[in-house]
């Protein structure tokens, strides 16, 4: 069996990888950074409504309030900038064509050509419309359903189950 696939990355398949990295790698620490996440946005909504409602606009609070506002807002500026980053770096490349026959994995681009043994990945986790092939414990490559153009990305996983003998891990359907 065969199966080929163009890497045309977008910015939601970078989102999910790094989703999937965190769960997958750090799922404790993920639950906590959004739940400390989500008390702060609660924190500032909450204080926002009180200096509203109440007319409280001392300077020292209002400039709390304002160094808040600023740290939250960097946190989910610097995520996009970095997601945005990975996805340009990615594809700076071009189209990476991903064939997958008997004797392995083979990518290849204008100016990049690799060749993987089955035996080389460490974990195959497939999550929502992607597979995610990890080379290592932080390195995986990205796979999504929609850039197969041979073969059925269902099939991927079972062909990869038998090629590499490591067992699919679905995670947070």
């Amino acid at each position: 069996m065969r199966f080929q696939a163009e890497m045309d990355y977008t910015v939601k398949d970078i989102r999910q990888y790094w989703k999937v990295h965190q769960l997958y790698r750090g799922k404790v620490l993920y639950y906590v950074s959004w739940l400390l996440i989500a008390v702060v946005l609660v924190l500032v909504i909450t204080l926002g409504a009180m200096m509203l409602l109440r007319r409280i606009f001392s300077g020292d609070l209002a400039l709390y309030y304002l160094i808040m506002l600023i740290v939250l807002a960097a946190y989910f500026v610097v995520r996009e900038v970095r997601i945005r980053m990975v996805r340009r770096s990615l594809t700076a490349q071009g189209v990476v064509r991903l064939t997958a026959d008997d004797q392995g994995l083979h990518a290849r681009a204008d100016t990049l050509s690799s060749d993987y043994s089955y035996q080389a990945f460490q974990d195959i986790v497939r999550y929502k419309e992607a597979y995610y092939l990890y080379i290592d414990k932080r390195k995986a490559m990205i796979v999504p359903d929609h850039c197969f153009t041979e073969g059925n990305a269902d099939a991927f996983g079972p062909f990869l189950e038998q090629k590499t003998g490591i067992s699919l891990r679905n995670i947070g359907a």
